[in-house]
């Protein structure tokens, strides 16, 4: 990759001369996550980046990813999101709606993770107009998944037999 003068390299470094710039992986950096990502819930899970419990914010959505979580390939259910602390208010009186909502929330989180891999494979050869071809692909990949994903979920749902 090259910079010119007044570019902007990565990681807030400015190039003020021409130069060329070449990005490694850190072999020594972490790793991220194998496997099935896992679905955390604010309020009751220990973060595994800090140890500690991970707070929720009404201000973030209800499905999220910092990356600190990518590395450790957990996701967090925010039950203090406004649509999360609605369902998850729910569980006791209308345990069906939280498990509807649980269920859409873990959809989501598959979905997000095959965008990302997606993505993430084109690498550089992606085209500008990649929010569009991902919001398709992913369009396309939702009825697919989703309706396969439903048949599993639909117990759930319904009297929460199958998860554990």
């Amino acid at each position: 990759m090259t910079a010119g003068a007044g570019d902007r390299i990565a990681g807030g470094v400015w190039a003020r001369i021409p130069v060329e710039v070449s990005v490694v992986p850190n072999p020594e950096g972490p790793e991220r996550g194998g496997g099935f990502p896992k679905l955390l819930l604010t309020e009751r899970d220990i973060d595994p980046a800090t140890g500690k419990i991970r707070e929720g914010d009404p201000d973030s959505p209800a499905l999220w990813q910092d990356p600190s979580d990518y590395i450790h390939n957990v996701w967090w259910l925010n039950v203090q999101s406004p649509e999360s602390a609605f369902a998850f208010g729910q569980r006791e009186d209308n345990p069906g709606l939280w498990r509807n909502f649980h269920a859409q929330i873990v959809m989501e989180m598959v979905m997000q993770v095959y965008m990302l891999t997606e993505f993430t494979k084109r690498g550089e050869n992606e085209q500008e107009q990649v929010w569009a071809i991902h919001r398709s692909a992913l369009d396309r990949h939702r009825v697919r998944v989703v309706q396969q994903m439903w048949v599993e979920l639909q117990p759930y749902v319904h009297d929460g037999r199958g998860l554990a």
